[in-house]
């Protein structure tokens, strides 16, 4: 069940969009190879990008084009109207990774700065400067060490930022990608794959040695490395170590065609996936979803945008059915969805969800926003030590909040902004 929803509020900006000077030529052609890269933009590689237009607010949303045409058929992103722009991707381990690598063009933008954004560990994100080139194109690589504290060990997001120049400007970009230096011949120790019980581990890139497997509480039945493939065909795979019971530890080990090189990748097993949630029981007609997938709703809530980011969405049946839950690291980040428009929840009593709060977790908040005259956001707040109502650790908690609650701090339900859940660790 989908339980959790961080939502939030929308800034519509106004701008006019004017004409500039456009790119007549493609941007270099990339020469590194797919085993070193990975890629969020470009006709060279197999892209990992799913929304190049997420609407944050930016003054360029709807306006962005992800196939112009510079005159020869090589695609480049457009932002026109741009003061700063987002792209959703399906989160990648770059931990691995060495170098950002972004080709540039624009004849009007001032400053440009990136960032990749992560909600695994490490800094969240860290803006670093984009080299510009007027009326060309400039070929950027910008190393993990521009990024202090980074790890890019859970990137889901990437943004560029223009807003400490020329605003609104243009830009078009390509090649948009992490990347590594490659092995010398007959040094490279990596795998191409790795399988667990029969399918690939999830997450797996060659650059990547450690990794956390988890697992339903209660497992006993310990999952086992089935097959170990080298990238290179002259490595060996040396020793294969199985785990022996969860919570434990798997290793491969692999040496390289030349012999000087040794890689352990490592699986840690555990048990810290929650059983399933608990299945709604409200009837269908009394209920407006934000997010479910057991309950049969079809009164649904629609997102418009998101933002901030979760760790993975986990599927808590062991069987073929879906059983979906949002799993969040609130040290790091929360995850909002909105919409545009306004929603009116004065047919409704409760507010309900479910959480499920491991030993690290002490508080949750969760937030309406009010739009009466002003933003404004009431909170309905869990904590360990107590507050609205006192967060439970360890197994599933149903929470059913009146909207009386809410009302007698101040909401008025006929003018309402999407529900928000703020998370705080």
């Amino acid at each position: 069940m989908r339980k959790i929803t961080l939502l939030s509020l929308l800034t519509v900006l106004f701008n006019t969009t004017l004409s500039y000077a456009q790119p007549t030529t493609a941007a270099p052609v990339p020469t590194r190879a797919a085993a070193d890269v990975i890629s969020i933009y470009s006709d060279s590689y197999t892209n990992v990008a799913t929304n190049y237009d997420p609407n944050w607010g930016q003054s360029g949303h709807a306006q962005v084009n992800p196939t112009f045409d510079p005159g020869n058929g090589n695609f480049i992103l457009a932002y026109p109207n741009f003061n700063y722009q987002g792209t959703e991707l399906t989160t990648q381990n770059a931990s691995g990774m060495e170098f950002l690598h972004i080709d540039i063009w624009t004849s009007t933008a001032t400053v440009v700065k990136v960032s990749p954004i992560n909600n695994g560990t490490g800094v969240s994100e860290i803006l670093a400067d984009v080299t510009l080139v007027q009326g060309g194109w400039s070929s950027v690589d910008i190393p993990k060490s521009a990024f202090p504290g980074m790890t890019w060990d859970s990137v889901f997001q990437i943004k560029f930022d223009g807003q400490q120049g020329v605003v609104p400007s243009t830009i078009y970009l390509d090649n948009i990608y992490f990347w590594k230096t490659a092995a010398a011949p007959g040094s490279d120790a990596s795998l191409s794959d790795l399988k667990v019980n029969g399918n690939t581990l999830p997450g797996f890139n060659s650059s990547v040695t450690q990794y956390n497997y988890e697992l339903i509480v209660g497992t006993t039945a310990v999952p086992q490395i089935t097959s170990a493939t080298t990238a290179d065909a002259g490595a060996t795979v040396t020793t294969i170590t199985q785990a022996s019971a969860i919570p434990g530890t798997a290793t491969v080990l692999v040496t390289s065609q030349n012999g000087n090189v040794t890689k352990t990748y490592t699986i840690n097993f555990m048990a810290t996936i929650p059983t399933p949630s608990p299945t709604p029981t409200t009837p269908n007609n009394q209920v407006l979803n934000i997010y479910s997938d057991t309950g049969g709703f079809t009164n649904n809530w629609i997102r418009d945008y998101a933002f901030g980011g979760y760790s993975a969405k986990v599927d808590l049946d062991t069987n073929d059915a879906v059983n979906e839950a949002i799993k969040m690291n609130f040290a790091v980040a929360g995850y909002g969805e909105g919409t545009n428009l306004v929603t009116n929840i004065s047919a409704y009593n409760w507010l309900h969800f479910d959480y499920f709060a491991d030993a690290n977790s002490n508080e949750i908040r969760f937030i309406i926003i009010g739009n009466n005259g002003g933003v404004n956001e009431y909170v309905y707040e869990l904590r360990t030590e107590g507050s609205n109502g006192v967060l439970v650790q360890g197994s599933w908690q149903s929470v059913n909040v009146p909207l009386s609650f809410f009302r007698r701090i101040g909401l008025q339900q006929d003018d309402v902004l999407p529900i928000q859940i703020r998370h705080f660790f």
